[in-house]
């Protein structure tokens, strides 16, 4: 997953603008034109998965291509508390102004990583998958969903344009869930994956016959997944089916023994806390 593209690269832009504007006041009177050369390290201050140095390493070439940044873990690699992850030389300068704009992105992709782990290794030794969702940071979508795919999760649609999934609101549109899903199909046939949102047994019952790639159980309880498993089992093996609905890792541990592929997660991305990391100069 290619992390660094051009509207990344804008965003960065546009993020150093938000925090240098016309310049570094504080940098700029201590510093003045001095570009003295300095190391810093990177340091995690809990434990946690790294996730993020390419977006870290940009933030500072945007200003000065001639910083070096050293990373000495690989993404996904969990840190302890406490290591140094990695190491910066440049102009003193450009690291100051550079710092908390980099380290922001550091944190919160690092963070997204760390909470997607734990849902991981609540799954374990059971193959369930992690799907990520749309409930993003507004144009940070790329990233968190690239911090996700770090951690071993896997990501869902990227936004409305590449898959078709009919949820409550499409159904309440369309007057019934079979309306929905002919509707769907009568204009796109096979061309795109299509996912559909059942609250309850009656609605599975409705669309089994239909040729639908994957199921979302939505907010069901365990007897009923069981029962809706069993039916889609028998009545289309080949369908996919997924589980939604206030999924936490304990929610994993109890789900993941049962004939489901996938849960999906909004968590892993709009509940993560940013890890806490610094840059530290050590020369």
């Amino acid at each position: 997953m290619t992390v660094i593209t051009e509207n990344i690269i804008d965003l960065i832009k546009a993020a150093l603008e938000e925090d240098l504007a016309e310049g570094d006041l504080t940098t700029d009177a201590i510093l003045g034109s001095d570009h003295h050369p300095t190391t810093a390290e990177i340091l995690f201050k809990q434990n946690g998965l790294l996730a993020g140095m390419p977006v870290f390493t940009q933030v500072f070439h945007t200003l000065d291509p001639q910083v070096k940044v050293i990373s000495l873990f690989d993404e996904g690699q969990c840190v302890d508390k406490g290591t140094v992850v990695a190491k910066i030389s440049g102009s003193m300068s450009t690291l100051l102004k550079c710092e908390r704009t980099a380290l922001n992105f550091l944190q919160r992709l690092s963070g997204i990583a760390t909470s997607t782990h734990e849902y991981i290794e609540a799954a374990k030794p059971h193959h369930l998958g992690i799907l990520d969702t749309r409930k993003t940071t507004p144009l940070l979508r790329h990233l968190e969903k690239y911090a996700v795919k770090i951690a071993g999760g896997t990501n869902y649609r990227s936004g409305l344009y590449d898959m078709v999934m009919i949820k409550d609101n499409h159904i309440k549109a369309a007057g019934s869930i079979i309306n929905a899903i002919e509707k769907i199909i009568n204009k796109y046939g096979k061309k795109y994956f299509i996912t559909v949102e059942v609250a309850n047994l009656q609605q599975l019952q409705d669309i089994i016959s239909y040729p639908i790639n994957r199921i979302m159980l939505d907010n069901m309880n365990n007897e009923n997944i069981c029962k809706a498993i069993d039916l889609i089992r028998s009545g289309n093996a080949q369908t996919e089916i997924e589980v939604s609905g206030g999924i936490t890792p304990q929610r994993v541990k109890e789900l993941a023994p049962l004939d489901v592929d996938y849960v999906s997660c909004g968590a892993v991305t709009n509940r993560a806390v940013s890890l806490d990391i610094s840059m530290n100069f050590i020369k």
